[in-house]
């Protein structure tokens, strides 16, 4: 973790590719996708920013590859399925709320845009695919709008002494 002053500091471990992080609408959460596990893990966040223990939030399967992740307004936490062309939404709770099934098999990323914030875009990657259209962006409109992303605090450190 980056901290407002510029320092690092770790805050888990065992962690080996980092591909979605996103935090619950109240900021008490912090939802992990790791693509080397098939599982999203979530972590409870401290009023002072530590946060504790991870423990497993959703399963993706055996055959899962958990990529980009991002939370919406209701607490639902959308996940890229790297390797099973779709985006899998699981209510905050964990449990599985349903799939949106993508024409290309590795789904890399994604991310909620426009006004209302109701239109999610997602990523395709090239393995696995046809070829021409890897690769590519869609967009739908959805019924759940996402979290408006918060800006960062980090101070800047001018080159120039």
């Amino acid at each position: 973790m980056i901290d407002v002053d510029g320092g690092a500091r770790t805050v888990a471990d065992g962690v080996l590719l980092t591909n979605g992080l996103g935090f619950s609408p109240d900021g008490r959460r912090l939802y992990h996708s790791d693509a080397r596990a098939p599982l999203v893990r979530v972590y409870d966040v401290s009023a002072d920013g530590t946060v504790g223990q991870w423990r497993r939030f959703a399963d993706l399967g055996a055959a899962g590859v958990p990529d980009g992740l991002k939370v919406a307004s209701d607490g639902s936490v959308w996940v890229a399925d790297a390797h099973g062309g779709r985006v899998a939404v699981f209510e905050a709770d964990g449990s599985h709320r349903g799939d949106i099934a993508i024409p290309l098999p590795m789904v890399t990323s994604l991310c909620f845009g426009g006004g209302d914030l109701r239109d999610l875009y997602i990523v395709t990657g090239s393995r696995g695919g046809p070829g021409e259209n890897c690769g590519s962006i869609f967009r739908m409109r959805v019924e759940t709008p996402g979290l408006a992303l918060p800006p960062a605090r980090v101070r800047r450190h001018s080159a120039m002494q």
